[in-house]
């Protein structure tokens, strides 16, 4: 995916802003995925809809996360970094359904789980 548009990342953090997280986290996948039909976003499992939010990440932003860490015990601020590759989830078919010994059939969780 390529560097996205400044304009577009600004939309998106104004249309989202008083969204809940799951709707947040569609209307992200709604860019990261174009040909999915919109009616079907929340079809998409997490696992996908977090893979292609976090590649959408990647594209704006890069793979380097910062973040800080307060040690409960000394209250010491601690600095660390993380490459987000790290975190993506592994690709799985989307219609990967799984059935038990007594015939009960599960699926992966999608956003209409939650």
């Amino acid at each position: 995916m390529s560097r996205l548009d400044d304009h577009l990342l600004l939309d998106l953090w104004e249309r989202g802003a008083h969204r809940a997280p799951i709707d947040r986290a569609l209307l992200l996948l709604a860019v990261a995925a174009p040909e999915i039909e919109p009616q079907r976003l929340a079809d998409v499992t997490i696992a996908e809809r977090d893979r292609r939010v976090l590649g959408l990440r990647h594209a704006w932003f890069g793979y380097r996360l910062s973040g800080t860490a307060d040690c409960p015990t000394c209250r010491q601020t601690l600095e660390f970094h993380l490459d987000s590759a790290a975190l993506e989830p592994p690709e799985v078919a989307a219609d990967l359904c799984f059935e038990n010994s007594a015939g009960l059939r599960f699926r992966l969780p999608n956003s209409r789980d939650l």
